[in-house]
Formats: structure tokens, sequence, C-alpha cells
């Protein structure tokens, strides 16, 4: 039976919200009353966290809210999807909770890719709510500035921690490495360079990699789209081809909003490893799926032969 987009998402955002606020419910517990959690400790490789069965708290940083995922910029990933969703697929019916619950969740991260891809969303949003000529110059102009950000993002924090070291200090030391965002990429790429026709393969990859990343200083990896290069080769490109058809599919949204949609998905499947994320595989499938209906916020479901569509309302 298939489940209808907007049933996954609204299932999605009701998950979302409850490890959300219970994650903010934490974060608050450790940092602000300065009380310890009554959790078990788990292990990885190189981190310990308290498990709370719906949200973790990394022991070495609790300041960053991180949800049920190893990490906080996987958790604002998927919050981005949440606000998304509500914004395009499935509105909240009642009480607009699920973007300020989201929103707060995000800036709990301290992570400089959540606070970019929120500034994305942003310009999507004002593209959805003013179209026309002059939406074509704000989002130009906005997503200029997130490109100065982005370019000189290491210089802003400097100046900052240097003017207001209280509040912007410790983003110095809790920044994630520079070599691994930059030079993890390039680690895929040597690897599909040897066999760019149909990848190193899986098994290849996995003993290669940490040779290779330690050259490099590189800790993890990064980017969903080098790791698809470097495993299948060019075969990848249908990958690259679904994201496409993801954003540009929709006729319901105009030429800004899929540009910013598919900047969203690439910005996230090149800071982080999707290629086992079941959300961000499912999430990029309904998109492109050619029987779907894209939402959009102030239309009206219908039922059509037991299938779920939208109108105009």
């Amino acid at each position: 039976r298939v489940v209808p987009f907007y049933n996954f998402a609204v299932v999605f955002k009701v998950l979302m919200n409850i490890v959300t606020t219970l994650s903010i419910m934490a974060w608050f517990w450790v940092n602000l009353i300065g009380l310890s959690l009554p959790l078990t400790k788990i292990q990885s490789t190189a981190h310990t966290y308290f498990n709370g069965l719906l949200f973790f708290v990394f022991q070495d940083d609790p300041s960053k809210l991180m949800g049920p995922f190893w990490e906080a910029g996987l958790y604002a990933s998927m919050a981005i999807y949440a606000i998304i969703l509500t914004l395009y697929i499935a509105p909240d019916k009642r009480k607009p909770i699920t973007i300020p619950i989201m929103l707060i969740g995000i800036l709990l991260t301290a992570s400089t890719a959540g606070y970019t891809l929120l500034l994305m969303v942003f310009i999507m949003w004002v593209s959805k709510k003013h179209r026309g000529r002059g939406s074509v110059f704000a989002v130009a102009f906005l997503m200029a500035i997130l490109s100065l950000v982005v370019i000189y993002y290491d210089e802003i924090v400097i100046w900052l921690s240097q003017t207001l070291p209280d509040v912007f200090g410790k983003m110095l030391g809790v920044s994630y490495s520079r070599s691994t965002r930059l030079n993890g990429p390039i680690v895929d790429l040597i690897m599909f360079v040897q066999e760019p026709s149909l990848g190193v393969g899986m098994g290849e990859y996995l003993r290669q990699w940490p040779l290779i990343a330690v050259q490099f200083d590189v800790e993890s990896r990064t980017s969903t789209i080098t790791y698809f290069l470097a495993n299948y080769g060019v075969l990848s490109i249908a990958f690259l081809l679904l994201v496409i058809r993801a954003s540009f599919g929709n006729a319901e949204l105009s030429l800004n909003e899929k540009v910013c949609l598919l900047a969203i998905l690439l910005s996230i499947l090149s800071k982080e490893p999707h290629y086992f994320n079941l959300v961000t595989l499912t999430l990029l499938c309904y998109l492109a799926s050619s029987d779907k209906r894209f939402r959009l916020a102030g239309m009206s479901a219908v039922k059509d032969n037991g299938e779920l569509i939208s109108r105009v309302g």
C-alpha cells in the first residue's frame, strides 16, 4: 500500500516535535539548571553520550542540542525537513507549533550548517510569499549574503569572539574541524579517480578511506554525493538526477523556490553522510514522484479514487 506524502509528512512532524521538545527540556535541565541527567551512557568510537532513548546529550559539550542523532548538524537537517514539510505539505491545522519548536531546536544546536540552512529556508519562504520580479532580486541579494557568510565564516567567528567574548567565545573552541569540512570530499574524489566508471566498491572504500583521510587530517565522512561517486562511479549520477527531479519536479513552486530547494538539498547532502538515511531517501523519492501533488499551505486536501491529492481552495 502506498502511503500518501501528506501522511508521511504528518507522522514525521509529530515525531520531530516529540523528540525536539524532550531534547529542549534536557538542554535546559543540564545547561541552565545545572543538574546532571540520570541516564545511562553509551560510548561511540570517539565520543560519549547520555542516552535518553528519544534524545542524546553529548557529554563533552552538552550545550549542543542533537535530538536522537549522533551530532547536532544532522538534527538540524531533520528539523529543516520538518519546517519545509510544514510550509508546503502539511501545515499545522490548529496551533502553529512545529516551526517555533524547530526554530528553538536549531538555535540550540550551535550548528553553523543549521543556521545556514535556516537562512536558506527563510529565503525560500520569502520567495513563496512574494512571487514576482521583486522576489528575484531579493533572493539574489539574500543568496549573496549567505555565500559571503559561508566563505568568510571563520573570519566572522574570530571577529565576533573578539568583540563579544562572553557570547561568542565558545564558538572558537567547538567549531567543526575546518580540514574535515574542506578536505572530506577530496578523500572521496581521490578514490573516484581510481575507478571513475564503476567506483571502488563499498569494501574497498572502507579499506582505503582511513588511509587517505589521515593524510588530509579528515576526521569523518561528510559528503553523501562524493561518497556515491567513490563507491559507484559515474553511475551515481542517477542519485544527482533524483535530487534535481525532487527540486524541479513541482509545478506549483516558483523558479526561486525550486532553486532554493535544490540548494538546501545539496547543502544537506554535501555536509553529512545520508547514504543510509531512510528519512532523506524517502523524502527525495516522495518529492520526485511523478504522481504526487506538492501541497502548498492554504490548499485544501480532497480525495480522488482513494488517493490524497490537493487543489487550491
